[in-house]
């Protein structure tokens, strides 16, 4: 297993899958225990033929000037790239990206036609069920990106746009977990102090990193702080300038906690400007917590579901907790419905406290929330939404936004800071598919498209395994930018790294 620009990459893996299975059984060179999937084939119907996925051996991104996850500005690896994966065989079953008759995903080269779906005002229950694996999406890593990131920070800062929830990312700290022979180490328990008493904790996830701002923390730049990493009755600890960087603590031991458990929360704006997307997010999301269901048949999952609208509607905030039972997860989310609203911003501070708020489970355990909206917060309650971002980092619960058809910039903003601060991605819904309203470009300059089920199984088998998923080539429907090995040029010759 190799490390590149701090994310944690298989040198050699083979999966295999029935068409129509999940994605089945992981061998690598160092590890035969389960990994994307479980046995192979399992969930769906077996396709004619089967099908088949084959990882060959890794190539290295050529080493790029830039930031990776885990450092400040300067020279960095990026992460390296597996190599295309082919599909063989003819499937007849609900492989996402296959239509039932193809023998793979849409095509790569752009000339796949994505479906157009007309808005009627007919009511939902006369309406025949919604096809899913249309909606289609971009995502970005902004801490990856950090140069480019603090660019876009500093953009903003200039235009005086009002209600940016500010938090300090200049100095900004990557903590990095390991055991002793080089594994990342999840649910390790991080804690930092500084002389005066000012404490700061969160958790690690399967990458074995937490994220820690020092302004954020009252704790000023340059002062010392401890570091230390508990996980069960061991400890490792190091002193450290609070200052831009990375930092590594290494236990003595090895065969230390990978993640065993998964807890997923859709947090959703359901307000009417939501209505021309909801209906298929609700029949995508449907499909996805099912393929997850089956892709990870070894860890312990758990669903939960927040929807919020705004003051004065019918309901601000609207909580289902955790449950193993997907059938009720899915139920609960079949009955919502898009209303109320009026205005640009809702109730976003409200429905990202209530997310923080739902019973997060502590240690080895992948804490992702997805967060899908298409609209800012209220200007003048952003320090409340800096404080709800607070307390998910606390919780160590990972924000992957999913900006939605006419996002505007304070929205982008929002939704960049909460993913960027809490270690997740950033998600947005593109044109391709022809459904909702026309999506605002992202102030983002190197992504793929590929359907928002392949991008959504991506980023949680990223926070299951610690290792980065590429989307396969046949899975990319365009791109944006021209990205050659993950790697894009901007025009002032800074390198940025696609996700």
């Amino acid at each position: 297993m190799k490390i590149y620009g701090h994310l944690w990459v298989l040198p050699l893996a083979t999966l295999a899958i029935s068409a129509c299975g999940g994605i089945g059984t992981v061998q690598t060179d160092m590890d035969a225990s389960a990994g994307i999937g479980g046995t192979a084939g399992s969930g769906g119907n077996t396709g004619a033929g089967g099908a088949t996925l084959t990882l060959t051996s890794p190539v290295s991104a050529a080493g790029a000037a830039g930031s990776a996850i885990g450092g400040s500005m300067g020279a960095a690896g990026s992460p390296a790239v597996f190599p295309p994966m082919t599909i063989d065989g003819t499937s007849t079953g609900s492989v996402p990206g296959i239509d039932g008759t193809s023998t793979g995903y849409l095509p790569a080269d752009g000339t796949g036609t994505p479906t157009t779906t007309t808005t009627t005002t007919t009511p939902i229950d006369a309406l025949p069920p919604t096809p899913t694996g249309q909606l289609t999406a971009g995502s970005w890593d902004d801490n990856l990106n950090f140069g480019f990131y603090s660019t876009y920070l500093a953009n903003e800062a200039t235009t005086q746009l009002s209600g940016m929830p500010i938090i300090g990312r200049a100095d900004r700290m990557v903590i990095l977990v390991r055991s002793a022979d080089a594994q990342p180490v999840a649910g390790a328990q991080v804690s930092v102090t500084d002389a005066q008493g000012h404490g700061w904790s969160s958790t690690t996830g399967a990458e074995g990193r937490v994220l820690y701002f020092p302004g954020w923390a009252a704790v000023s730049t340059g002062a010392t702080v401890t570091i230390t990493a508990t996980v069960a009755n061991l400890s490792v600890s190091t002193t450290a300038a609070a200052a831009a960087g990375t930092i590594e603590l290494d236990f003595a031991q090895t065969a230390l906690p990978t993640v065993t458990g998964l807890d997923l929360a859709f947090l959703i704006d359901t307000t009417g400007s939501m209505g021309d997307e909801l209906t298929y997010v609700q029949s995508e999301l449907d499909d996805i917590v099912g393929g997850i269901a089956t892709q990870f048949p070894g860890i312990n999952q758990r669903w939960a579901l927040v929807l919020y609208r705004d003051l004065g509607d019918e309901y601000v905030v609207r909580s289902f907790d955790f449950t193993t039972d997907l059938a009720s997860f899915r139920a609960n989310l079949a009955a919502q419905s898009a209303n109320g609203g009026g205005d640009m911003p809702e109730a976003v501070d409200q429905g990202l406290a209530a997310a923080t708020q739902l019973g997060w489970r502590d240690g080895a355990t992948a804490r992702v929330a997805f967060w899908i909206a298409d609209a800012p917060h209220h200007v003048g309650l952003e320090n409340k939404v800096v404080s709800a971002l607070g307390a998910a980092v606390a919780k160590a619960i990972h924000i992957y936004p999913v900006a939605g058809s006419g996002i505007d910039d304070l929205g982008e903003f929002d939704m960049r800071t909460a993913a960027e601060v809490t270690g997740g991605r950033y998600l947005f819904l593109t044109n391709d598919s022809g459904i909702g309203g026309s999506h605002a470009e992202p102030h983002i300059p190197c992504y793929y498209v590929t359907t928002l089920e392949s991008a959504m199984r991506r980023m949680v088998a990223t926070e299951v395994m610690g290792v980065y998923m590429p989307p396969a080539p046949s899975d990319i429907l365009r791109t944006g930018g021209d990205p050659q090995n993950q790697q894009c040029t901007l025009s002032s010759g800074e390198p940025v790294t696609a996700w």
